[in-house]
């Protein structure tokens, strides 16, 4: 007998928790597509209709029909039956050449034989309905951030490519400075499991097999023995009222450099009074997950994760050696002026691929040379290329034009969001100071960030939005009566 169409599908969160992923001011959700594998007709009807009043787009399909995903959508759910073989689900997971396309399979929740169908066929993550509607949100985002992670890793590939045929190939970028070593990186990340000692520890810990963990029974001791942010995987257990207290001050001890952080919530949470509930809701994680559940289901959840980080990792680590030096600036670690306009020239924009540019500029630099002397404000500039690269995704490509002035391409964003963000930057970077031992005669002048940013669409090049974009700038003598 064939189970009942999905009704409702989606479960009203009430006072469940609102799930937020990593810089949430800069994560804009607004509409992309979301391709729905149905195994019969209507089958996904109620989630369709649930995904078009939240704003997203639902591309229907019948699972037998699926093939190359629909130009820009990098989300497909697909529906796992009894009735369907595991030789075509498992080929709607393999994606081939020039396909960025995450993959979830939705199952019932509690059917153990689907359960272990569908990770069978190796998706990049595994959906039980009912859901609540922030959860569903949450892994909604994460998946359009892995796929358009594989997009973006894929595009900077083909800048790495085109700009190598370009260099001279000695290891020396355009000012002849030397290739500098690249960091280390072990092929394993490193998760950090906060909470008490207890059975679900084990099966958390069991679940990142291929990851390396470090444990800490509670805060204090992750914020004094163990540095939180060496970690790029953190998983909080709230699993007992104690630890769920404890967990309240996260916010306090949580940095800004983390690729994701994970709840992990047993079910008697649902009875904690509403206050604690609430205050939960706020703590900055990007996902939940509430035990007991079936040890597959933990490890694929936490296997999701670790493909997030990874990839998160790679789009955070510089190229090759050889390539290092020409695509990459000594003295602020971004990408140089160059590579930036290389990688723009070869961007298609569409409408799936809504991006935007952010042009920051040093406005009084020359005041700043005469009041702290140019190895000051050299030390300074290396200390704002950092500090901007925290402040933006890891899929947001950054970059130093030169002098005073920087450029951030923002990555799928919606449309006014580029305003926002250039002024969030604009705000951050100017509370950077020159230290006050370079200071070396009267009043220091106060470094002045004035942000500028810009839409991009298909009307023109990227590369000539770029060029107007840099005509803007203040007069000599605006600038000198500001500072």
């Amino acid at each position: 007998m064939q189970p009942p169409l999905w009704h409702p599908i989606v479960r009203m969160s009430g006072c469940g928790l609102l799930l937020q992923l990593p810089d949430a001011e800069l994560r804009m959700r607004h509409g992309f597509p979301v391709e729905l594998g149905e195994a019969r007709a209507e089958s996904l009807a109620s989630l369709a209709e649930w995904l078009t009043a939240g704003g997203y787009r639902p591309v229907r399909r019948r699972v037998g029909e699926l093939g190359r995903p629909e130009a820009g959508v990098c989300v497909r759910l697909v529906e796992v039956t009894a009735e369907e073989s595991s030789a075509r689900l498992a080929a709607l997971t393999r994606r081939g050449a020039g396909e960025h396309v995450a993959v979830a399979a939705l199952v019932a929740e509690g059917d153990e034989i689907l359960l272990s169908k569908a990770l069978a066929i190796g998706p990049d993550d595994l959906l039980t309905y009912p859901f609540d509607e922030e959860e569903l949100r949450a892994r909604l985002d994460a998946l359009q951030q892995l796929g358009r992670a594989r997009a973006v890793l894929a595009e900077r590939a083909r800048t790495f490519a085109r700009f190598a045929a370009s260099g001279d190939g000695d290891g020396r970028g355009a000012g002849g400075n030397p290739v500098g070593r690249r960091p280390s990186s072990s092929g394993r990340p490193r998760a950090l499991i906060i909470g008490p000692a207890s059975q679900h520890k084990v099966k958390v810990g069991e679940a990142l097999a291929r990851a390396a963990i470090n444990y800490a029974d509670n805060l204090e001791k992750a914020k004094g023995a163990l540095e939180t942010g060496g970690f790029e995987l953190v998983v909080l257990l709230g699993t007992n009222p104690a630890a769920r207290r404890d967990l309240l001050r996260w916010p306090e001890l949580a940095g800004s450099g983390f690729p994701a952080t994970l709840l992990v919530l047993d079910a008697a949470s649902g009875a904690d009074q509403l206050p604690v509930r609430q205050r939960l809701a706020q703590l900055p994680v990007a996902d939940r997950l509430t035990l007991p559940q079936p040890a597959e289901l933990v490890r694929a959840r936490m296997d999701f994760w670790l493909d997030f980080v990874r990839l998160q990792r790679r789009l955070m680590s510089p190229p090759a050696e050889p390539l290092h030096g020409l695509c990459f600036d000594v003295l602020t670690g971004l990408f140089n002026h160059a590579c930036f306009l290389e990688h723009l020239q070869q961007l298609e924009i569409g409408e799936a691929q809504r991006r935007a540019l952010v042009v920051l500029e040093l406005v009084n630099m020359p005041r700043l040379n005469d009041s702290a002397g140019y190895a000051a404000v050299n030390r300074y500039l290396a200390s704002f290329g950092p500090t901007l690269r925290r402040h933006v995704r890891a899929e947001d490509l950054a970059a130093h034009l030169g002098g005073g002035r920087f450029a951030v391409l923002l990555d799928d964003v919606a449309p006014g969001a580029a305003t926002r963000i250039g002024r969030r930057l604009e705000h951050l970077l100017t509370q950077l100071r020159p230290a006050a031992a370079e200071r070396q005669r009267g009043e220091p002048v106060a470094p002045r960030i004035t942000a500028c940013s810009l839409e991009l669409d298909g009307r023109s090049p990227p590369l000539q939005q770029l060029r107007e974009l840099l005509r803007w700038r203040r007069r000599p003598d605006d600038t000198a009566s500001a500072a």
